[in-house]
């Protein structure tokens, strides 16, 4: 597998696979077992992931996308890398214009998704009968579009859990021309240097007053690995690395010492898995049609997916019945991606107004 020869085709089939994982988890992880080892390691989850295979296989699904969905975020993370290196790594470009021209990107959208999220919170709210301002959570909001939440334990995951990417994206473009300067001027060696960076992170967790895994210094590995990717396009997924990495991986679930390979291994296998789905679609088809616009609207699936769990979340687990609470996911899913198609296109044809003007 050469996944470095990717095209533009390739990493929006790619974003399909990676959204699908991550709104799956974001829907799934909630319900009592099992939880997952995302920003910190608990061994007993991984041992309720496994007891679901034996005890109830009924619910493999939800156990396999509870646990192991999250990671379709290192996928996204490997793609960033790569499509930024790709577009930027020999452009001369002045700092500031790159950093503006990264938020024109993600901050309509993520403007966009705060208003329906306020919209539909009111509305819940109302019905509820419990409506009051401070249920708004404005000052999470605040630190959101401050991109600072990162940094103040409690707000990491407010007010919508996985709207804690949207800091750490920001941070990664403030690094990223660092990160591809050191790149050009000494190689590989300083990939290899600032992945060892990024694993001190992960093992200094316990050491600083933040989450540490909601910033981007724990998941410089897998920044650099896309890098090396764009840059190295014959790179290939062997099948001993990928053993080598499913060895470490499945390690790092066993034992807490290996928990900060996780994602840098993770995020290579899955890449080999996308990579095999997607040579299973037919040209053409209307299956990976479906595919591509999904990885088109990835990024409005991503924002509005945590906030549309209400109410179809609380009504499967007042349910449990195991098929409904997948008829639950189904209705969610459905949701999602209605909102997410308008929220595409009003954001398309509305900056196109401003532009014309």
């Amino acid at each position: 597998m050469k996944p470095g020869e990717l095209t533009l085709k390739d990493v929006q089939i790619f974003k399909c696979f990676a959204i699908l994982m991550i709104a799956l988890h974001n829907f799934l992880h909630s319900f009592p077992t099992p939880s997952q080892n995302e920003f910190t390691y608990q061994r007993v989850f991984f041992d309720q992931f496994i007891e679901i295979f034996y005890k109830t296989p009924e619910m493999i699904v939800q156990g396999v996308f509870s646990y192991l969905g999250h990671f379709g975020v290192q996928v996204f993370i490997i793609i960033s890398a790569y499509g930024l290196t790709l577009s930027h790594y020999n452009a001369k470009q002045y700092y500031g214009r790159f950093v503006v021209s990264r938020m024109k990107k993600i901050y309509p959208a993520f403007l966009l998704a705060i208003l329906a999220w306020l919209c539909l919170r009111v509305l819940w709210l109302l019905l509820q009968d419990d409506f009051s301002v401070a249920r708004l959570e404005l000052p999470a909001i605040a630190l959101k579009l401050l991109l600072l939440s990162s940094f103040i334990p409690g707000y990491e995951l407010e007010p919508v859990g996985p709207w804690w990417f949207i800091p750490f994206i920001f941070q990664f473009y403030l690094l990223f021309p660092l990160l591809s300067s050191l790149h050009q001027r000494y190689g590989n060696l300083a990939l290899l240097a600032i992945s060892a960076v990024g694993i001190l992170a992960g093992y200094s967790a316990d050491l600083v007053p933040f989450g540490i895994y909601y910033t981007v210094l724990p998941h410089l590995p897998v920044i650099c690995f896309g890098i090396y990717l764009a840059c190295n396009p014959q790179f290939e997924l062997s099948k001993s690395l990928l053993l080598c990495c499913l060895i470490v991986f499945v390690l790092g679930n066993f034992f807490e010492v290996f928990f900060v390979f996780t994602h840098i291994t993770a995020g290579l296998l899955f890449l080999a898995l996308f990579v095999y789905l997607k040579n299973c679609l037919t040209q053409g088809s209307f299956i990976e049609k479906a595919v591509l616009f999904i990885g088109q609207i990835s990024l409005q699936i991503f924002l509005v997916n945590g906030f549309c769990r209400t109410p179809m979340f609380e009504w499967a687990l007042a349910d449990g019945r195991w098929f409904m609470i997948y008829f639950y996911t189904l209705i969610f899913l459905s949701i999602t991606f209605v909102l997410s198609v308008f929220l595409y296109y009003f954001e398309y044809y509305f900056l196109r107004i401003i532009r014309r003007k």
